[in-house]
């Protein structure tokens, strides 16, 4: 399944797809509605043209167990891993808002916003540390 629309609606085990809200180059991910405990969950789905390669399902389930492994109120916190139609897909924790990439424009925070003693620092402490 190439088009990514076409999930829409679809359900894997008893997790409905909703609507895609992100992807990247590990998967895409999916806003949808988990039919046991009545949530809103967060579904990454390794894209098609991955699922062919072993070597990105290995990394995919690696990623999938470091994440589940981690407790920390910054990170999503992981539901299930699971495979479905040769579909192998994380649900993670949904969190409502809008993404980091969204928050700052659509790319990473300039240089510019940050105040010139964050840039220097780095700088005078190895000059610092590496006089001797």
């Amino acid at each position: 399944m190439t088009d990514e629309s076409a999930l829409i609606g679809k359900v894997l085990r008893h997790y409905t797809i909703l609507e895609r809200i992100g992807g990247g180059g590990m998967g895409v991910v999916y806003r949808a509605q988990d039919g046991h405990l009545d949530r809103f969950v967060a579904i990454k789905i390794l894209p098609h043209e991955s699922l062919a390669d072993e070597a990105a399902r290995k990394r995919f389930r690696r990623e999938a167990l470091a994440l589940s492994k981690l407790n920390h109120p910054n990170i999503a916190t992981v539901f299930d891993f699971d495979s479905q139609d040769g579909m192998d897909f994380l649900v993670m924790e949904y969190v409502a808002g809008s993404g980091c990439r969204l928050s700052s424009g659509g790319a990473a925070s300039p240089r510019t916003k940050w105040p010139d003693w964050a840039w220097s620092w780095p700088k005078d402490w190895r000059k610092r540390t590496s006089a001797g």
